[in-house]
């Protein structure tokens, strides 16, 4: 018998390793810590989306969300009241909730622009009575 035919027959009879009782116990039990886990994270997703959906389909939600809706529409007939449609307007920075809601209200009527040099009409939403609290200032340049 020669090396090469020595080596081929040890590993022939060699028995392939097995993994021990206790890794396998290791294994099952981490399975079933993972399946708890992700069970319980499911769970509680499902009951804070069901929160919040009953938040959301309360009457309270519901006259809060038509006030916003109202106010909106308002600024957007203000808007089309004192700008010629698909003029460039300046809203501002955009980084206020106030700017936010103008160029919200101008968008389908006149051209909300980032550059103020280029707008041929500045918008400001100001305190008053128009718009449920709120009033829209037109300036031409």
């Amino acid at each position: 018998m020669t090396d090469a035919e020595t080596v081929t027959s040890r590993n022939d009879l060699t028995p392939a390793p097995t993994v021990g009782a206790g890794v396998a116990v290791g294994r099952r039990v981490l399975t079933v810590a993972v399946a708890l886990v992700s069970a319980i994270t499911l769970g509680a997703a499902a009951m804070s989306s069901i929160s919040t959906t009953r938040a959301l389909g309360t009457a309270g939600a519901d006259a809060a969300g038509a006030a916003a809706d109202h106010q909106l529409q308002c600024i957007a007939a203000a808007v089309r009241r004192g700008v010629p449609r698909g003029a460039l307007v300046d809203v501002g920075k955009g980084t206020t909730q106030l700017s936010q809601m103008v160029a919200d209200a101008a968008t389908l009527w006149a051209v909300p622009t980032a550059d103020p040099a280029r707008a041929r009409w500045h918008l400001t939403l100001v305190p008053g009575t128009g718009c449920d609290g709120l009033r829209l200032d037109v300036v031409g340049r």
